[in-house]
């Protein structure tokens, strides 16, 4: 009588670097509107699998649980996406996965890339902005500096307190 592998026994049998290579090509094709290119063996979806609840995520039964605010500002298919996108780095099936979904999220690309394109600008426009401000009055290393010395005397305060 054959008796299931357990995720310890799998572990041991399973290229792990593979594996999740081939779980960020699923999700790469996924975010381009593509057919996924790997199917996963039991064997494998059971080593992707969480093995208890952590909260807000994928559950060990496939379950999705979100934060509210998560979702505040997504439309339904960046939350289709996310949720597709966590059920296949746990080793489940995407739940959306028709050429009519597919289609959509193709069509959706160019949105997408400009939400990219300007989150990297204002990156950009924020850090040098907070490199010039910086380097200008000179507060930046005193600051990092004074942070440092309260995270020291604390730690200290804690040990001593200790004995």
């Amino acid at each position: 009588m054959d008796l299931p592998m357990t995720k310890a026994e799998s572990m041991s049998t399973i290229d792990m670097t593979d594996l999740r290579r081939r779980v960020n090509e699923n999700v790469a094709a996924l975010y381009a509107g593509e057919e996924l290119p790997h199917q996963f063996t039991a064997e494998e979806s059971l080593v992707l699998r969480p093995q208890k609840s952590g909260g807000f995520g994928i559950q060990p039964d496939g379950r999705i649980v979100h934060c509210g605010t998560a979702l505040f500002d997504k439309t339904e298919l960046d939350i289709d996406l996310w949720n597709d996108r966590m059920r296949i780095e746990a080793g489940f099936l995407p739940a959306n996965s028709s050429e009519e979904f597919r289609a959509k999220v193709r069509a959706d690309i160019p949105r997408r890339r400009k939400e990219h394109e300007e989150f990297v600008a204002s990156v950009r426009k924020f850090s040098s902005a907070r490199l010039i401000s910086g380097s200008r009055d000179g507060t930046s290393m005193p600051n990092s500096l004074f942070l440092l010395v309260g995270i020291v005397v604390v730690v200290a305060a804690w040990l001593f307190f200790q004995r």
